[in-house]
């Protein structure tokens, strides 16, 4: 299967008896390849959700992404047990797969040889949200395992064969891999940017410019890579570090010179200059709405005050921070404040994208999200809101029905509201889905959210023939989440009239004007 620069999908396939391979199942001898070419949203009854093989074939996977796929063993690759074959992952992406077991990969049997790949953001309910070795190999070499997620085995659980130049997380399923030897990296977060675009065929994950794996992995084991995933354009071999050398990065993706890098180089929000010498975080977001494409800003640890007012929509020129392309913001120890603003922190804008990961967003304030409005994509993780206000809806967030929002790592405390102290989010349609994993929401002030956090969903302007119907849809690790009755994993949602859907280990139950759920399960 060959893309051919265009993309070949592999997409929401099924299977039932005996339920192996939702995607694409190989069996037997032979050699089988997939090329520049993604395989989405496949489930499978019993093993390998997006990719399952056998026997003493190979399988080679080059320049392609596994993403959104499920099954009890295996959401995206299953290799089984007794195989002799082997499965080859290069320069290929494993992200956003689930399962029971083997969350990104579960090897039984035969080998898993993964070179410059990447497996993130995969997650287990019981083991290996990444790898999950049961019986057979495994050896990387410049490869990263990161931000998985499962209790036994978060990235890997079982043995690793053989590594060289290769980033895990969190190794504390596993045994062979230790931080320093061959040039692995054992302990550090990569940094990488949500599954994207970041050109050509196939979405990636990005590492920002300061991450660990740049010009890390070792040139020997890539000399036969010309591109990375992406292909014609992204040269594997870059100097990443301007130390004068062209190294190869670990993972899928290859950071090029200047990729998205925009440096800012004073705390205060000065007026616009662009000759005085200084890069204002707001010059910044300026400079990247006017840059087509992704880009990326890196804060140095500090407070970042804005303080030049104004109102209405002037693409960042005063006020709040428009954003009207793609951003990720990054930081660690950063705080942005509107405290001396008279207005909210962020503005997504329609068709924008923004991301911030490791910020203190405060001091905002709005008639609706003091913090945040959002009517783009916006993704919120490792960070905190906290003491921002709205006069009406969403102190901390207030998300648009045409927005789509995604709070990770996140606390959310202290902010203020008519409606939805913590998050509120618009009615759309029948159907309004949201993610919150492992955060805290402990918004405490609000007339509909005193000493609860708030997720909340109008419905008032929902119309057609379902119109008295909408589900919420909040995914969570009730061992992240607190609210202020001490119950770990207790959410109130209000202002749902109509049908709410959850599932929780205590019963749904009435409550004031919107159902609820208060239990262990979520």
């Amino acid at each position: 299967l060959d893309g051919n620069s265009a993309g070949v999908d592999i997409g929401d396939g099924a299977t039932a008896n005996p339920g192996n391979g939702g995607g694409l199942h190989i069996s037997a001898a032979g050699v089988v390849t997939v090329r520049e070419s993604t395989v989405d949203g496949n489930t499978a009854a019993n093993e390998g959700g997006g990719l399952w093989g056998s026997g003493a074939g190979l399988l080679t996977i080059e320049r392609s992404t596994i993403s959104n796929n499920s099954a009890p063993d295996g959401g995206g690759l299953f290799l089984q047990a007794g195989a002799s074959g082997m499965i080859e992952l290069t320069n290929s992406t494993v992200s956003n797969n689930s399962a029971t077991n083997g969350g990104g990969v579960q090897v039984e049997g035969g080998w898993l040889t993964a070179l410059n790949a990447t497996i993130a953001a995969n997650s287990a309910s019981n083991m290996g949200g990444g790898i999950n070795d049961a019986g057979g190999a495994i050896n990387l070499a410049n490869t990263i395992v990161a931000d998985n997620s499962a209790p036994t085995g978060p990235d890997v659980s079982g043995t690793i064969d053989l590594s060289l130049s290769s980033l895990v997380e969190d190794a504390s399923g596993a045994s062979g891999i230790m931080d320093g030897n061959n040039g692995n990296i054992v302990g550090q977060d990569p940094m990488l940017m949500p599954l994207a675009d970041n050109g050509g065929p196939t979405l990636t994950h990005m590492p920002a410019p300061n991450s660990p794996v740049v010009d890390a992995g070792d040139t020997g084991a890539a000399s036969l890579l010309e591109t990375d995933q992406r292909g014609e354009g992204f040269p594997r071999f870059v100097d990443g570090d301007g130390n004068g050398t062209d190294v190869v990065d670990i993972g899928a993706v290859e950071l090029q010179n200047g990729e998205g890098q925009i440096v800012v180089n004073t705390f205060q929000d000065l007026p616009l200059d662009p000759n005085d010498g200084f890069l204002t975080l707001r010059e910044a977001i300026i400079r990247a709405n006017n840059t087509p494409g992704a880009d990326t800003i890196n804060l140095n640890a500090g407070t970042y005050t804005l303080s030049i007012s104004g109102d209405g929509e002037n693409m960042a020129q005063t006020g709040d921070l428009d954003i009207t392309d793609e951003l990720t913001i990054t930081g660690e120890g950063v705080t942005i404040s509107a405290n001396n603003l008279g207005d909210r922190v962020f503005d997504v804008r329609p068709d924008a994208s923004l991301t911030l990961d490791g910020l203190t967003i405060t001091g905002g304030m709005a008639t609706n999200g003091g913090g945040i409005r959002n009517e783009g994509t916006l993704v919120v993780m490792g960070s905190v809101l906290t003491n921002n206000t709205a006069t009406n809806d969403g102190g901390a967030i207030w998300n648009a029905s045409s927005g789509s929002l995604t709070i990770r790592n996140t606390t959310i405390v202290n902010n203020s509201a008519v409606d939805g102290a913590g998050v509120y989010t618009e009615s759309a349609g029948d159907v309004r889905t949201f993610t919150v994993d492992l955060s805290t929401l402990n918004a405490a002030f609000g007339s509909n959210a005193t000493g609860t956090a708030t997720i909340t969903l109008d419905t008032s302007g929902m119309t057609g023939p379902n119109s008295g119907t909408a589900t919420i849809r909040v995914e969570m690790n009730v061992t992240g989440l607190q609210d202020l009755s001490g119950i770990s994993g207790a959410v109130h949602v209000a202002h749902i009239h109509g049908q709410f859907a959850g599932n929780a280990n205590q019963p749904l139950a009435a409550q004031g004007d919107g159902p609820f759920f208060d239990g262990e399960g979520g």
